[in-house]
């Protein structure tokens, strides 16, 4: 009897068992999928803010410049001990040859400055390379007496190049005609004299000009020459008179 009871226990204990085991199994399944549900969650999350954190670095997208122009002025100081002469004077700005193309319109640019004033110019450029000018003042044909000229001829140079945003940027140097540096464009012109040809002096007579001092001259000829011809005639009257 006892035989027949372990034995009939036995498959019940086996059963148990395998229901205790597969319970364990279950627990750890469930624990690993859990575990891993976590880690799934943590590495979403950590995308997902990667993701945010991109978009919010991620510069906006602006248009690119495709212009670039530098600005730049032109002075002129004018100097004179005598009021109303002549106070205007002509400028150039000239391209000179290099290896880029300067616009049609930024060829040749001419101005005119009077007196102590200055002249504001904006130079334009579409495409990247190295643009040079010439500045200079324009001399008359005949210059005048007593005017003192600023002769100096003032290069200009531009860069034009492309930024980091692939914008066009310009940046401008001016030199002197030794290759120094000037900070900036200025002219100076003077004038140093009494009087000026056509202009009242400070007596506000006008000034003689090369044909009225001829004709003055001319004059004071005749009077010396009627005046010596009087008393060449009264010497001889006066000698006919001794005589008689």
């Amino acid at each position: 009897m006892v035989a027949n009871g372990a034995a009939f226990l036995a498959p019940a204990r086996t059963v148990a068992f395998n229901h205790e085991i597969e319970e364990k199994t279950s627990i750890r399944v469930i624990g690993r999928m859990v575990k891993m549900t976590k880690q799934i969650k943590l590495k979403m999350f950590v995308l997902f803010y990667l993701i945010a954190f991109g978009i919010m670095l991620t510069p906006e997208k602006v248009e690119a410049q495709s212009n670039a122009s530098v600005t730049f002025s032109v002075q002129q100081v004018f100097e004179s001990d005598v009021q109303g002469v002549e106070q205007t004077f002509l400028y150039q700005l000239k391209a000179l040859k290099d290896s880029s193309s300067v616009p049609d319109s930024q060829y040749t640019n001419e101005f005119e400055l009077t007196g102590s004033t200055s002249h504001s110019m904006v130079l334009s450029f579409t495409e990247p390379g190295v643009y040079q000018y010439e500045l200079f003042q324009v001399l008359p044909d005949k210059l005048i007496k007593g005017y003192t000229y600023d002769r100096r001829h003032l290069t200009i140079e531009v860069t034009v190049s492309y930024d980091r945003n692939r914008d066009l940027q310009a940046l401008m140097i001016a030199k002197d005609g030794t290759g120094y540096k000037v900070k900036e464009l200025s002219f100076f012109n003077t004038f140093k004299g009494d009087k000026v040809a056509g202009l009242p002096d400070k007596d506000g007579k006008l000034p003689q000009t090369g044909e009225e001092r001829a004709f003055f001259l001319l004059v004071i000829g005749l009077v010396i020459f009627w005046c010596g011809g009087l008393i060449l005639a009264y010497k001889h009257i006066f000698k006919t008179s001794s005589e008689s």
